[in-house]
């Protein structure tokens, strides 16, 4: 006959087998397509699916969201790279690295920086003063004090003669020769050429730039479409740009006509058909034709999957009146309550919320989904 302290630990045993076992059913379940969120406890970070389950445990001293079905992760001041199943995929080997995207991730080694490919080979060695992420594969390389791009086997695309370069966006690259702007293509064409005082990346195919002390658009051959007059402008989002005007602030049609005229003391991008704009010191949001969807809050972030985070007081609710975050709808009504001290856009069906000095999430519904237990998060993605 077994000792009652053995029968409990052989007991004890058993549990952690079935539980480990359990685990690893789950595991095999994930792919590259399941959500996780990159959460902390304490000063270490692991990944969370949408049930609050562990699938990468709490280990890791810094780590990145999962970026093309690996993530960044920091191991004894090294950096390496996991996949979904939190199986290493590339060994912990360079003290500052990045993301992948575009099939690369950058890493520097002897102050120069180079890219590792999936296999953790470095495909494009170190010999870079400075670069960025891949975009479009391209990616803005610096070496002695100018810019150039390259192709993601490592082949120039551009030699480094520019000044300045961004990456590219809609096919085209904003660089900066002297103090002027003109615009690359994929083939490393000058297809703008360097005239302009300042200039905007391309969207819906057209680029804000700077003519003296005014702003207008260029469209993808050079053209000025609409003519400068605006004393800043943005980028086109949803048919619509945000322009300002003797310090007032509007939203001009891809033909230069005003739609809402500029009367806004601060504006941004339409995002699902509503757009957030500033009065005062307040924030509401309004929509195509500049009709008001909401009264004014502190704060107002873009909408995300039907659903607008918002900081404001419930008075009603209240009593303090200390500003609280919920969400709104497209319609400008409360979908969940001002409730949380702080909020982050929905992502793959949740937002992470803060209550207190933790976080967790909730879904669509306003439902805590995940009680908050992390010290850090980041929204879920794939």
């Amino acid at each position: 006959m077994l000792h009652p302290n053995v029968s409990v630990r052989l007991g004890l045993v058993c549990t952690v087998l079935m539980f480990a076992a359990g685990c690893a059913r789950e595991r095999r379940d994930i792919t590259e397509s399941t959500p996780l969120a990159l959460v902390s406890t304490g000063a270490v970070w692991g990944f969370i699916d949408t049930t609050g389950v562990w699938v990468v445990k709490p280990s890791y001293r810094d780590a990145s969201p999962f970026s093309e079905g690996l993530a960044l992760v920091n191991v004894r001041y090294k950096f390496g790279y996991i996949d979904k199943r939190g199986r290493t995929v590339i060994k912990p080997s360079h003290y500052q690295a990045k993301s992948f995207s575009c099939g690369r991730a950058r890493v520097r080694t002897d102050f120069q920086w180079g890219y590792l490919d999936r296999s953790g080979t470095l495909s494009i060695p170190p010999g870079f003063d400075e670069a960025d992420d891949f975009h479009e594969n391209r990616a803005r390389v610096k070496m002695r004090a100018v810019w150039g791009y390259i192709d993601t086997t490592g082949a120039w695309v551009v030699e480094p003669r520019f000044d300045g370069a961004d990456n590219f966006r809609e096919g085209f690259a904003r660089v900066k020769s002297g103090n002027r702007f003109g615009f690359l293509d994929h083939m490393g064409r000058l297809r703008v050429e360097p005239v302009y005082d300042d200039a905007g990346s391309f969207a819906e195919g057209l680029a804000p730039v700077q003519v003296g002390e005014a702003w207008g658009y260029i469209d993808t051959t050079g053209t000025l479409v609409i003519e400068p007059r605006f004393e800043m402008a943005w980028w086109f989002s949803e048919g619509r740009a945000f322009v300002q005007c003797e310090k007032q602030w509007g939203y001009i049609a891809r033909d230069g006509e005003f739609i809402i005229p500029p009367k806004f003391d601060d504006a941004w991008i339409f995002r699902e058909g509503l757009a957030t704009v500033q009065v005062g010191t307040g924030w509401k949001y309004i929509d195509a034709s500049g009709e008001a969807r909401s009264h004014y809050f502190d704060l107002a972030t873009d909408f995300s999957e039907g659903l607008g985070a918002v900081k404001g007081r419930d008075i009603m609710n209240n009593r303090r009146g200390d500003p609280k975050w919920g969400y709104l709808d497209g319609s400008g009504r409360f979908a969940v309550p001002l409730q949380y001290d702080e909020a982050l856009p929905f992502s793959e069906g949740f937002a992470a919320v803060r209550v207190g000095k933790k976080w967790g999430f909730i879904n669509r519904a306003g439902h805590m989904v995940i009680e908050p237990r992390f010290d850090r998060v980041f929204s879920f993605g794939k």
